[in-house]
């Protein structure tokens, strides 16, 4: 379980979601990761 994020970045990918700027398509592989 991860306790805490760096960035909001990381953050909104771990909830599912893309944030600006980053590939929408990378979003499952890297949810997977987290």
């Amino acid at each position: 379980m991860i306790r805490s994020f760096k960035d909001k970045t990381s953050q909104a990918v771990s909830n599912g979601k893309a944030p600006k700027g980053f590939p929408s398509d990378l979003v499952r592989p890297a949810q997977r990761k987290l």
